[in-house]
């Protein structure tokens, strides 16, 4: 039901909506009475220098004389509501513009009440809202709604989309208080829709079957050191089928004032899976599913704190199978397959079956305990692992290693081989040891490398199913030493590159050389130290040979420069 409103002239320039059970303004040199719902259906021209007439509501292409008063609705013909002076709607009130509406530079809109704008929308004055109310809601019919805001004052207090057509930003937007997609894709192209609320609820999430998200760039602004999910309703296009939500979870984030969100396909051709080196948990990632691509970008690095990230999968087109995928990370600037990580060793992913794991619509990929930004994708592996693995490692024992890993569970499990490599690509068999089969219970496990290679190695467990199915763990390295060799480590390096001399107390000296030749380091170590550090950080990146001389032998060994 419509209400009846009063419009009132205020002095010495503007407009003033208020509700006739409400009280009414007596500020006006003239009130220009109106009962019943306005709307304008065509051109709304407000002029200034008429604030004692009621001809300052007029066409524009009438003159300044004559009243616009009459039976409603008042007939206007031309295209355009234009606010020079300042227009107010009170709480309760609703004003519906059918035509163009703007806000000229000299303007201001005071809205309380809900505006409902059907055609285009420019503000390039002032636009304030007040508390829970001052709803600007774009609910046209026939077309997409354009949308500009470039006033100083350019921030809507709640905006609403309603179209089903859309509606596309012309430039930057600013939402002070609640975003709400009930229909349509609000579109951004190169601008940003900026959401400066940091209340999780004025962002609430959009869900099918109508197409109801932001296409583009979606910013949020959160709270800091506290414990919340903030809802990205985003998509990569106009459709149903390209909408792609992603949900941030604040673990106490501090040094974050606010994210900004986008999603795209990955364009990358053809898709190199081949090249892709990830595990999660000793599985290895095979494929990386080319639909989306999510960007989170945030305004600052992370002081303290970790986020937990939710990407649906639901309009996922190349067959995602639950507990097989999972949410891989790469540099935001990245185009290689091999840069996609699962960094398994500093997030966790919910156990089989529990929400993040599963499948289809309304399916989404979880992984808890990110601390950078980037790029986000997801990857899948050939199957799921068929045994909770608590725990594998690798333990120099004197002359020996010593391979011990603990199950919480096993299914079908029927063997479990260790094996081991020099280099970590090149595995070779170590022990075959026979699994549980099906169990519940925690169950440890040990073997014994009598034989290791000396120097940096490589162990990993491969578990084998009943039906042959089989998947590996993650791969641990063991750096045993011969007695009297030297070593070096870490390799590859970025800033100090370390070389033990393992029982030999010599003086030393050390040459870097680029690989055609060039001497670009000297070190000199006295014999007191069995530890030499290099600062090879002022080198540049690349493959150098190291070259040691002491008193008991010369070595020449190899190290990457990152």
């Amino acid at each position: 039901m419509l209400m009846a409103l009063n419009i009132e002239i205020k002095q010495p320039e503007g407009i003033s909506l208020a509700s006739r059970l409400g009280l009414l303004m007596l500020l006006a040199l003239v009130t220009w009475l109106y009962s019943g719902e306005l709307k304008a259906h065509q051109n709304f021209y407000f002029h200034p220098i008429d604030a004692a007439s009621a001809s300052n509501l007029k066409e524009e292409t009438a003159t300044n004389t004559g009243s616009n008063s009459g039976t409603p609705p008042v007939p206007l013909a031309a295209d355009e509501f234009i606010m020079n002076g300042e227009l107010t709607v009170n709480q309760g009130c609703l004003i519906s513009v059918n035509t163009t509406f703007r806000i000229s530079p000299t303007g201001t809109v005071n809205n309380s009440g809900t505006m409902e704008l059907r055609d285009m929308v420019t503000v390039e004055g002032a636009m304030n809202g007040t508390g829970l109310n001052g709803n600007m809601v774009l609910n046209g019919t026939q077309s997409t709604q354009g949308v500009s805001t470039t006033g100083a004052g350019n921030s809507f207090h709640h905006l609403e989309l309603d179209n089903p057509f859309g509606a596309n930003l012309l430039s930057d937007c600013t939402v002070g208080g609640m975003l709400t997609l009930t229909n349509g894709v609000l579109s951004t192209d190169t601008n940003t829709l900026i959401l400066t609320s940091t209340d999780p609820l004025d962002l609430p999430a959009a869900d099918p079957p109508a197409p109801n998200f932001v296409y583009g760039n979606l910013r949020k602004h959160i709270l800091s050191n506290t414990q919340n999910t903030y809802t990205f309703p985003v998509g990569l296009g106009a459709l149903a089928t390209h909408y792609f939500r992603a949900d941030l979870t604040s673990n106490a984030l501090v040094g974050v004032d606010y994210v900004t969100v986008s999603v795209s396909p990955i364009t990358e051709l053809p898709g190199d899976d081949g090249s892709i080196v990830a595990t999660q948990d000793g599985t290895p990632i095979i494929d990386v599913h080319a639909d989306a691509e999510w960007s989170i970008t945030p305004n600052a690095a992370i002081s303290s704190g970790t986020y937990d990230l939710d990407l649906y999968v639901g309009n996922t087109t190349s067959g995602i199978v639950s507990n097989t995928f999972t949410i891989l990370k790469r540099p935001g600037n990245s185009t290689l397959y091999s840069d996609w990580q699962s960094h398994d060793g500093t997030t966790q992913i919910p156990a089989s079956n529990a929400p993040g794991r599963v499948a289809g619509p309304g399916g989404f990929a979880r992984k808890m305990g990110f601390d950078g930004f980037s790029k986000f994708g997801i990857g899948s592996g050939a199957s799921p692992l068929p045994i909770e693995l608590l725990y594998f490692n690798a333990v120099p024992n004197d002359q020996m290693v010593d391979v011990i890993w603990t199950t919480a569970s096993e299914i079908n499990n029927d063997f479990f081989t260790v094996e081991r490599s020099k280099n970590g690509i090149d595995f070779e068999m170590l022990v075959e040891l026979p699994g549980a089969g099906t169990s519940n219970q925690v169950l440890e496990y040990s073997s014994k490398d009598d034989t290791p290679y000396n120097g940096l190695s490589y162990y990993r467990l491969k578990q084998t199913d009943y039906d042959g199915k089989y998947e590996y763990s993650k791969t641990v390295a063991v750096n045993l030493q011969e007695p009297g060799k030297q070593y070096m480590y870490p390799n590859p390096a970025h800033d100090l590159l370390h070389i033990d001399l393992g029982d030999s107390l010599s003086n030393i000296q050390v040459v870097v050389e680029s690989l055609n030749g060039q001497k670009v380091l000297f070190y000199t170590g006295a014999s007191h130290s069995q530890i030499h550090t290099l600062d090879i950080k002022d080198i540049s990146a690349g493959i150098y040979f190291l070259r040691i001389y002491s008193r008991d032998k010369n070595e020449v060994m190899r190290f990457i420069k990152l």
